[in-house]
């Protein structure tokens, strides 16, 4: 709106420009380059040399008046514009920040959903790891309770056979006791192989 007011103004004052009035005894004459029109006639005949001057000058005036008007319009046109880039400018800087401001937040949240990831599949390794370790030491654990029990049982063996052997010595077994110990034997003898034979499966 303002800038159509500034337009039509300027339009009025070239008008102006072009036949400037001056009012000289109630009568309003156009001064156009150096003639005195008086609704449109040349009346610059009927004016003194004096009087023309006096006629001129008040143009002149009034030209320079409108003339001072015009730049100073055209001063507040250009500041407006000024103005008005300025504002586009910081529109596009803030726009352009906005921007930045938006990629910046989606890459935060681009990173976190990475570091989110990266987090889930370490604690699926260490959850792993801890399983694998578990079954390890059972593993150990059983071979641990296997080599027990086959020493158990080569030690039980080894003082029954001790036992036997004494008694053998000091001729204390009937033939009845021989058969026992024989049968006794046997089964320390099975009671190995099944303790080797678990522990070769381990």
């Amino acid at each position: 709106m303002k800038k159509v007011i500034l337009l039509a103004f300027f339009l009025g004052l070239s008008f102006t420009i072009s036949a400037q009035e001056v009012l000289n005894n109630g009568k309003t004459y156009q001064v156009k380059k150096s003639k005195i029109l008086l609704d449109g006639e040349d009346v610059s005949t009927s004016f003194t040399e004096e009087e023309k001057a006096v006629i001129f000058e008040q143009a002149k005036q009034a030209s320079d008046a409108i003339k001072f008007k015009e730049d100073e319009l055209k001063k507040i046109k250009d500041e407006e514009e000024r103005v008005a880039k300025e504002l586009k400018d910081a529109e596009k800087a803030k726009d352009k920040e906005e921007e930045k401001v938006k990629d910046a937040e989606k890459k935060a949240e681009k990173d976190q959903e990475k570091t989110e990831k990266a987090l889930k599949k370490a604690e699926k390794e260490r959850k792993a790891i801890a399983k694998e370790l578990k079954k390890k030491e059972k593993a150990e654990d059983k071979v641990k309770s296997a080599e027990k029990n086959l020493s158990k049982a080569k030690d039980k063996y080894e003082s029954q056979n001790k036992k036997f052997e004494k008694l053998k010595r000091k001729g204390k077994l009937s033939p009845d006791d021989h058969e026992k110990w024989e049968k006794k034997f046997e089964k320390l003898r099975s009671n190995i192989t099944k303790a080797e034979k678990r522990l070769g499966k381990l």
